[in-house]
């Protein structure tokens, strides 16, 4: 609940922050949709991201440029999945995931309610 609540408090600011700073607090229906629509979009991306794993990705990524550009011996010999159970997670990401998409189900639903409900 604590993790829900945060989530949905720093996506109100940021909410807040794009109708003073880019509507000029203009609060019609059109902008309101918007912006809701702004926030909530890449909320529920990412994650989606963290419930599937899919940044796993980078792991390798940064196994490869840390292989190449390491000042000395630290990783010489280490193979990738050794590198992976080094820089394992030290916490479950899946409950704030699951809180993120559902604070972003919140607002895209608001969003898509007043476009589609009130402007037809």
């Amino acid at each position: 609940m604590k993790k829900f609540l945060a989530i949905f408090l720093g996506s109100s600011a940021l909410f807040y922050l794009i109708m003073r700073f880019y509507y000029n607090l203009d609060y019609s229906y059109f902008n309101v949709s918007n912006a809701l629509f702004i926030v909530g979009l890449p909320l529920f991306l990412f994650s989606i991201l963290m419930i599937t794993g899919a940044t796993e990705i980078f792991v390798g990524f940064n196994f490869a440029f840390r292989k190449m550009f390491s000042r000395g011996d630290a990783y010489v010999g280490m193979t990738i999945s050794e590198y992976k159970d080094l820089k394992k997670e030290r916490f479950d990401t899946t409950e704030v995931a699951i809180a993120g998409i559902l604070v972003s189900l919140i607002f895209n639903g608001i969003s898509l309610y007043i476009a589609f409900a009130l402007f037809n």
